[in-house]
């Protein structure tokens, strides 16, 4: 079943919000278990299985028989970034907390590179926001924290981030977000585009890409691309939602699950571009996922990157899973 929530919904987790890494850590920690694996009251849970719940680490297992694994913990190379690994097999961790098992994958790029995020939840209760959806074999976690409740419009912020993690539409195991980068670098940058990108297998073998590397695409944008400011203050009356699509080692993989690209606004993140397609209200970091009524009953949040992305829309409308 495919789950909906977001920062207002009722029954919600209530986090604590603090500059502090640790806190950082323990949040997202309490909010994924919730959202993936605990449930808590009246929140049901997506449908991942919880692994292993460590105070330095996390491993989770998709719901489908013979699931992938997944693990998430704090990055060594920037104390405020997030790791997350793939896997066949989990066996267990190192001495530094990494996965062990069969088919370990964390980036495209063979060697030391790692799939990180950088990490902050809950930094500020005044422009903090985020929203989730997904079922027990895929997830789309989306945070904002734009340092204030500016409106997001010619840029993001380093700390809002979109991570999407687990099955396209055509079973592959994939993760998208962040940045790949060397242990030992600074903060990564969380971009929504093949710069953070992690496949369990190779489409075009079938085979674990394990140690190995893998050229991938996306119809995503990069930093260096630009917002496209518009300026028309019109409700566009019918929007086109196309997909979402990766290529690996030389084929076309498949498209995303519960993520759309609004074509009308593509380009566009600015609050004129928000209310042609529906929003309604103040527009700023900490509304921007407020649900969008298409009419057709089901949820739409726009989603909210640090790089100019093609608006995205997160949905759960189970046309697009």
């Amino acid at each position: 079943m495919i789950r909906f929530y977001h920062r207002d919904t009722p029954g919600v987790p209530t986090m604590s919000y603090s500059p502090t890494i640790s806190t950082r850590w323990g949040q997202f920690s309490a909010m994924i278990k919730v959202l993936l694996s605990t449930g808590n009251g009246s929140i049901q849970p997506l449908g991942w299985q919880l692994v292993v719940d460590d105070p330095n680490y996390l491993v989770f297992r998709q719901g489908k028989p013979g699931g992938a694994y997944l693990h998430f913990k704090l990055w060594g190379g920037a104390a405020l970034a997030l790791q997350l690994t793939l896997a066949e097999d989990f066996t267990g961790v190192d001495g530094s907390y990494n996965m062990l098992g069969n088919g370990v994958v964390s980036g495209v790029v063979a060697g030391s590179a790692v799939h990180a995020f950088t990490h902050a939840l809950n930094h500020r209760s005044g422009s903090t926001s985020w929203v989730v959806a997904g079922d027990e074999n895929t997830f789309i976690f989306n945070w904002s924290e734009n340092g204030n409740t500016e409106t997001p419009g010619g840029g993001g912020s380093s700390g809002s981030a979109l991570m999407y993690v687990g099955d396209d539409l055509e079973g592959n195991v994939i993760a998208i977000g962040g940045l790949e980068a060397s242990p030992s670098g600074s903060y990564p940058n969380n971009y929504f585009s093949k710069l953070g990108f992690t496949a369990l297998r190779d489409p075009s073998t079938g085979l674990l890409v394990d140690t190995g590397s893998l050229s991938v695409e996306a119809n995503l944008y990069h930093s260096t691309v630009a917002y496209r400011v518009m300026t028309w203050s019109g409700l566009i009356p019918e929007l086109h939602l196309g997909p979402v699509t990766w290529m690996g080692g030389g084929v076309v993989a498949g498209d995303l699950r519960g993520l759309r690209i609004a074509l009308e606004v593509a380009g566009c993140v600015n609050p004129n571009a928000a209310a042609a397609i529906g929003f309604s209200g103040t527009y700023n970091s900490r509304t921007c996922f407020t649900p969008i009524d298409l009419g057709d009953g089901y949820n739409y949040s726009l989603a909210y990157t640090y790089n100019p992305a093609p608006m995205l829309m997160i949905t759960d409308n189970p046309a697009y899973w």
